[in-house]
């Protein structure tokens, strides 16, 4: 059963932007500080509301009007088990209003001249890749921060649950297949736009914590405001996240949301938040100082995709860069984003630049469209005298549905099948079993039963027969969907070959296949070693052998090619004393190999290692023989594990890329291993 997870989050929005739209242009004012202080005093009871009749633990608000906080606020308990109130300076975790203050960070690198919204990331992060090659050299800080990458939502999301640091869920983009052509859709993206994030600082020498609080925290007076969870638990101040348990709100989870800081892991008070707002809305200057250079802010709220259409007046509705963009009836440019973490966080900020006013919603409980619904009221109060929705309701009736959050649940295993079949003997399922993109699975035998671990960590989780060959286990973390189901493929041999994650099978990504047992080495060849490494001869035909060396696992396979006096041993050694050397440094994340072409030699008494051929060798007979080594190689495993397509990068020890190894290349992407 294969699960679904689909963001509504764009439809959401779509109704928080038709609040202004509910009413004519003919009703067109300019709002006043009356007004807006009418808006306040109804705001403050609806949240006090909310607080009375348990909706919620607790939230804060601020309010900024030309340049000034006319108010900021806390309302309930940081935490329901001490009681302690929230106040203006209370530290709440942001979520995804992160995103729109990750971008207001780039804005400030952009104007200080080393990088632009267009600058590419091969340029500023050769490490990281994405699944095209092509893809790879033109992304940009733009595609990311604007959502259009061509990774489908949520890419990486479920990387995250399973433990993985920031660094491995980007270096395992490379393995995600896109959703869509590139720049072509809207697909919201988590650790695209943290990637984007990274680059940027990276020009400046920077970790993003420290961009943040050196660009734009520090400048601006925001002393409880940090990027990092650790300075947010370290607080005495903060509101934690609570769950509804049995009717009642429960401090029941701790949310690091360190991996994806620049989209998420942001945590504040309304009083540094109303600091922000200020800079927003005065084009980035702050006390009369330019903090953010005025263009390369102004960008960020310029539309770059279409998200949807507006339920009420199908006008456009767009996503600029870190922010939500529409326009209401009056041509005035509305900007807000939510933020939502499932364990207990919900915040919403809305912005009416013409009028210079803005407001910021913050709550420690998980999203139930409060957040919208109090932004959205007020606004709608402040420019039209009421609201023009029952927000309240329409937003209660949005977030019901799991899928708000960017969840849908998949199969019900609550149920018992109609008649269950028995399960094979624990053996028949215990082992190894890999995948490129969420790495390895271990199902082991844990007090008479199964379980499953996952992750870098090996969390692990019992599991429970459900019919055959199919188990559940709880799912945890931010993504969890409950009881999920685990069915087990078995071969001729009696063994399972292979296993679906059904949680983890969003796009098809959730199938692992059992790791095989080393096999024996061939009369030709030296004996496989237990880790996986390899040097021997391999049999290419015509009574030829070639000498191969390969070490590391993972995809894609890099292949090493030595020079014309130079054996596979340079990639080796090092160039100069106390230098890396390639082969073992490149062995460290991915497979990689070398080969003795024939006919390299050093001197008269090193010759290669592969079987001799008349000399000179031309090359159009190099490419032969890497093509005869590779088809060999498939029945062999050696240099690729028969777990994986081949995808292959060619370095060749030589001073230019000839037309032939792009020959070379194009011959290995175009007949991949299947």
């Amino acid at each position: 059963m294969r699960i679904t997870r689909s963001v509504v989050q764009v439809k959401i929005l779509a109704l928080v932007l038709a609040a202004p739209f509910c009413v004519t242009a003919q009703e067109k004012s300019h709002v006043t500080s009356d007004q807006v202080t009418h808006a306040i005093q109804e705001v403050e009871k609806l949240a006090q509301k909310q607080i009375q009749e348990n909706a919620l633990p607790g939230a804060a608000i601020a309010v900024v009007l030309q340049d000034k906080v006319l108010y900021a606020k806390g309302f309930g308990v940081r935490d329901v088990n001490t009681k302690t109130l929230v106040d203006a300076d209370t530290v709440f975790q942001l979520a995804s209003l992160s995103k729109p203050i990750g971008s207001t960070v780039v804005a400030e690198l952009v104007g200080e001249g080393k990088i632009t919204w267009d600058s590419k990331l091969s340029a500023l992060d050769p490490s990281f890749a994405m699944f095209d090659p092509w893809v790879t050299r033109e992304i940009t800080i733009r595609d990311m921060y604007a959502h259009r990458s061509g990774l489908p939502e949520h890419a990486g999301d479920l990387l995250e649950d399973l433990g993985f640091t920031r660094a491995e869920i980007l270096y395992r983009l490379r393995y995600q297949h896109p959703g869509s052509s590139f720049r072509a859709h809207y697909a919201y993206t988590n650790f695209g736009m943290t990637e984007g994030g990274v680059a940027a600082a990276k020009a400046y020498g920077l970790e993003w914590e420290e961009a943040c609080k050196q660009k734009l925290y520090n400048p601006l007076g925001m002393t409880s405001t940090s990027s990092r969870y650790a300075d947010f638990m370290a607080r005495r101040n903060k509101a934690l996240g609570h769950v509804l348990v049995d009717g009642k709100w429960v401090q029941k989870f701790k949310r690091d949301p360190d991996a994806q800081s620049p989209t998420g892991g942001v945590s504040s008070s309304v009083n540094d938040l109303a600091k922000w707002l200020r800079l927003q809305l005065g084009n980035g200057k702050f006390d009369g100082k330019q903090v953010v250079d005025n263009d390369a802010l102004v960008e960020t709220h310029h539309p770059q995709m279409l998200t949807g259409f507006n339920p009420f007046t199908e006008l456009p509705t767009f996503y600029g860069l870190g922010w939500n963009v529409g326009y209401d009836p009056e041509g005035r440019l509305r900007l807000n984003h939510s933020g939502a973490f499932g364990l207990g966080a919900a915040t919403y900020v809305n912005l009416v630049p013409g009028e210079q006013l803005g407001i910021v919603v913050l709550t420690n409980a998980y999203p139930l469209g409060i957040a919208e619904a109090l932004g959205t009221t007020f606004l709608d109060i402040a420019l039209y005298g009421k609201p023009t929705q029952d927000w309240f309701a329409l937003f209660r009736q949005v977030y019901s549905n799991p899928a708000a959050i960017g969840t849908v649940l998949g199969f019900d295993y609550s149920k018992a099948p109609a008649s269950s079949a028995p399960a094979l003997k624990n053996n028949a399922y215990v082992g190894r079993y890999t995948n490129d993109f969420f790495g390895d699975i271990s199902i082991v035998e844990k007090d008479g039963g199964l379980a499953i671990m996952q992750g870098p960590k090996n969390k692990t989780f019992p599991m429970k027969h459900y019919d055959r060959d199919t188990f559940t286990y709880e799912t945890q973390g931010e993504n969890a969907v409950g009881m999920s189901g685990i069915t087990f493929t078995v071969g001729p041999d009696g063994k399972a070959a292979q296993v679906l994650v059904e949680n983890l099978n969003v796009r098809g990504e959730g199938v692992f296949k059992r790791e095989s047992a080393p096999q024996g080495a061939s009369q030709s060849s030296a004996p496989t070693q237990a880790s996986g490494d390899f040097a021997g001869l391999v049999e290419i035909g015509d009574g030829r052998k070639m000498y191969l060396e390969c070490r590391g696992s993972g995809s894609p396979t890099v292949i090493l090619e030595s020079g014309y006096r130079n054996d596979a041993e340079i990639w080796s050694t090092p160039l100069e004393p106390g230098m890396s050397t390639v082969f073992p440094q490149v062995a460290k994340f991915t497979r990689v190999c070398a080969y003795d072409r024939p006919g390299t030699f050093l001197d008269a008494d090193h010759l290669s290692r592969s079987t001799p051929v008349p000399m000179p060798r031309t090359a159009r007979d190099l490419v032969s023989d890497l093509h005869a080594l590779l088809r060999a190689d498939i029945s062999l495993g050696r240099m690729f594990s028969p777990r994986i397509p081949l995808a292959v990068s060619l370095l060749a020890c030589t001073p230019a890329l000839t037309r032939t190894r792009l020959l070379e290349w194009f011959w290995l992407m175009r007949y991949p291993r299947t």
